[in-house]
C-alpha cells in the first residue's frame, strides 16, 4: 500500500529506499494504531509524502553513475578496511569501502570527506582528544596531509570523497 503510493508519486525515492519502504510498511501493518496524519503541505501530490522525508531523514549515496570502477580492492591493516576506487564521469575520484570492527589509524593527502552508507563509526581528528560519532547518513571532514583515528564496532560502510 504504502510502497505503491510512493512509487507513483516519488519514483527515484521508492526506488533507492524500496527495502526500507517495505520495512515501514511491516511496522504500520503490526501497529496499527499508528496513524500519519496529513498536513497542509501534503494537500500537493509531490508534497504527499512528507513523513518519508522524515523517516529517511539521514540519507546517504546510494548509487553513482557512469563511473570506472578499479576492480582490484585495496586491502589495508590485514584486511580490516577493503576498499574500490572509482573515477566519475567529470574525472573526481572516491572510494567505496568497509571497515571491519577495530581501531585505525589513516594517514591522508588531499582533503577527504568520510560519509557514512552503512553503520557507525567514532573518529577523532589528529590533535584532538575527542571522539566524535559518525552515524548512518552522515559525514565528517578530515584536513589533508594529516591523520585520524577512527573506531568501529559494527562493520562501517563508506564513500570517501577526495579533494
Amino acid at each position: 500500500m504504502i510502497l505503491s503510493s510512493i512509487t507513483k508519486i516519488r519514483p527515484a525515492l521508492a526506488i533507492g529506499f524500496t527495502g526500507a519502504l517495505r520495512a515501514a510498511e511491516s511496522v504500520l501493518q503490526a501497529y496499527p494504531k499508528i496513524v500519519i496524519s496529513p498536513t497542509k503541505s501534503q494537500r500537493h501530490a509531490s508534497r504527499q509524502f512528507d513523513w518519508c522525508n522524515t523517516l529517511f531523514k539521514t540519507m546517504t549515496t546510494a548509487i553513482f553513475e557512469n563511473v570506472s570502477v578499479t576492480t582490484q580492492g585495496n586491502v589495508y591493516f590485514d584486511g580490516k578496511c577493503v576498499s574500490y576506487s572509482i573515477t566519475l564521469a567529470d574525472g573526481s575520484k572516491k572510494s567505496i569501502g568497509v571497515i571491519l570492527p577495530a581501531t585505525l589509524t589513516f594517514k591522508t593527502g588531499a582533503p577527504e570527506i568520510m560519509e557514512c552508507v552503512g553503520g557507525a563509526c567514532d573518529y577523532k581528528l589528529a590533535g584532538s582528544d575527542v571522539w566524535r560519532t559518525s552515524n548512518e547518513g552522515e559525514k565528517f571532514s578530515v584536513p589533508g596531509d594529516t591523520s585520524f583515528e577512527i573506531r568501529v564496532m559494527q562493520p562501517y560502510h563508506y564513500i570517501c570523497h577526495f579533494g
